[in-house]
């Protein structure tokens, strides 16, 4: 069985597309056209909104610059937590 990131769409991409010098939003056109055909972006996201804020900073990952992140952990802090009755399959 293969790893999701087997499959993923910024294989034998340059890195510097992905971590450009500024987290300018002009920087990101090239990423965003790679991330947007790739089969895997749910996956990739998921792995990197393990991280804390700290240690995410920087890069596209999951089709999301480092600033959108921060903005969909803000909203997901705010989120009610979920109940366990929710949680109970």
């Amino acid at each position: 069985m293969s790893r999701w990131t087997d499959r993923a769409a910024c294989i034998g991409e340059p890195m510097e597309v992905f971590f450009p010098e500024s987290n300018a939003d002009d920087k990101w056109h090239a990423a965003i056209d790679v991330c947007s055909r790739c089969p895997v972006t749910r996956e990739c996201l998921a792995l990197v909104m393990h991280l804390d804020d700290f240690s995410d900073r920087y890069g596209m990952f999951g089709g999301l610059t480092p600033s959108q992140r921060a903005s969909l952990r803000e909203s997901m802090r705010r989120l009610p937590p979920k109940s366990k009755e929710a949680t109970r399959g």
